[in-house]
This record gives C-alpha cells, structure tokens and sequence, in this order.
C-alpha cells in the first residue's frame, strides 16, 4: 500500500508545528499533560555558541529553564519550559544564555503568541459594537477568563529570611500607630 500523505497535503506530524512553535525558534522535546493544563518542554532550536564580546567559541556550561505563558492548545492554558544553555567563552570568560528572542521578550512571561492572545482578547472585549452581542459576550468571558485561558502562573513565594529587614525605628513607627488605630 502506496503512501498517500504527500498527494493529501499532510507534512510530518509534529507537536512543534502544532503548537505553533517553528515560528518561535523552539522544538518541543517533550510533554506535560495534567488535568487543567498543558506544560510543553522545548529547546532553542539555533545554537548560540559564539561570545558577543570577542566573537571565541564558548564552552556549554549548564542548562536554565525559562517558563513561558502560551496560546493554549484545546483551551488547555499552555506553559512553554524552555531549556536555554548557558555558555562561557573560552577566551575572554563572558558568561551569555541562548538568545530566545523569537520565542518571548526579555524577561516576559508571555510568550509571543500569548502576547498575540492577550491582544486577541483585548480587541474583543472593549470597541465591539453592541449591535454584536455574542462577540461582546465572548469578550467579557475571555476577558474575564484570561488568567485561565493563558498559563499564568504564580512565582514562588518568598523565604521569610528574604524579605527586606525594616530598622528599629520603623518597627517603633508602625506598631505604634498600629497600636494607636486598635485604641
């Protein structure tokens, strides 16, 4: 029995091109799939090896994760873990991480096509005319909805040794009033 994928218009099955991250410089190598949600784990797809200071090959020293929001896949809220390598430079010692410009600004927590969601959402919830009720309806919901629609996720709390340390006198200050408030 003859192949017919190429005469239909099929490619390659491939969760890269379904979650539409080709276009981000990102290959999924791997899959997370819970209850409520989707986690996609990805690579940069380009290598990133050449020191930006002195233009030397650089040594791959670890690995980090950066976790982005995505455009959820069947309304699963998407979270993109994408693993950047951190190198140095052999010559110089500059330490630099994958460039993942494509796939998210810097220090984002959206990815590209989240941005492009959150726009999405945002058209649709203000400016429609009321003559068009569902879509009206249909903004105010995703409006409404946003945060589980995108994979917003929490940051981790911090360490109760982490916090700034408030001086004596400030201390004084605030139980004082806090005291003079209760009376």
């Amino acid at each position: 029995m003859s192949d017919a994928t190429p005469h239909a218009g099929f490619g390659r099955p491939g969760l890269t091109a379904f979650a539409r991250l080709d276009g981000l410089g990102l290959a999924v190598i791997g899959q997370r799939l819970e209850p409520g949600r989707v986690a996609l784990a990805c690579r940069v797809v380009e290598a990133d090896g050449w020191c930006r200071r002195c233009g030397a090959e650089g040594l791959a020293r670890d690995t980090v994760v950066r976790r982005l929001a995505h455009e959820p896949l069947g309304w699963r809220p998407t979270t993109l873990e994408v693993a950047k390598r951190r190198y140095q430079c052999r010559e110089c010692g500059h330490v630099w991480r994958q460039d993942t410009s494509l796939a998210a600004e810097p220090r984002a927590k959206l990815s590209r096509r989240g941005q492009l969601m959150v726009k999405l959402i945002d058209s649709i919830s203000s400016g429609v005319p009321k003559a068009l009720t569902e879509i009206v309806t249909l903004g105010r919901t995703l409006k409404k909805r946003a945060a589980d629609v995108l994979a917003y996720f929490d940051r981790p709390k911090a360490h109760p040794t982490d916090q700034p340390r408030r001086s004596t006198a400030d201390s004084n200050t605030s139980a004082a009033a806090h005291s003079a408030s209760a009376t």
